[in-house]
């Protein structure tokens, strides 16, 4: 049970960095709090990316990223991923804040592993 406890804590922290580094790369771009959190949380679900790529993908002060990167196929799947986890990409509608909108992406994506009900 010691284990469990100390796995969801080491989840709590990797989570909790991902949305300051998320709430950081947001202050920098200028960019939709909601579509932002939609591309981390796909990050996050697809276990993996860099804190740092996301952030020289939405931070001005960084040249664009080339199509034919890694980087940029990761976050074509990324936007695949959103599709098939049932998120919408538009943040048209979507005026609730970062908790609200990670907390439910990333209970659907536990859910969907089985690691909750």
């Amino acid at each position: 049970m010691g284990a469990v406890s100390g796995m969801a804590q080491v989840n709590v922290r990797v989570d909790r960095q991902v949305k300051n580094r998320a709430e950081e790369a947001l202050r920098l771009s200028g960019g939709s709090l909601p579509e932002l959190i939609k591309k981390v949380v796909a990050k996050v679900a697809q276990g993996g990316g860099q804190c740092e790529e996301v952030l020289a993908a939405v931070d001005d002060r960084h040249q664009a990223v080339a199509p034919d990167t890694p980087f940029a196929a990761s976050w074509a799947a990324a936007d695949r991923l959103y599709a098939d986890l049932g998120i919408a990409a538009s943040p048209v509608s979507d005026d609730r804040g970062w908790d609200a909108i990670y907390s439910e992406a990333m209970d659907e994506h536990y859910r969907q592993k089985g690691m909750i009900q």
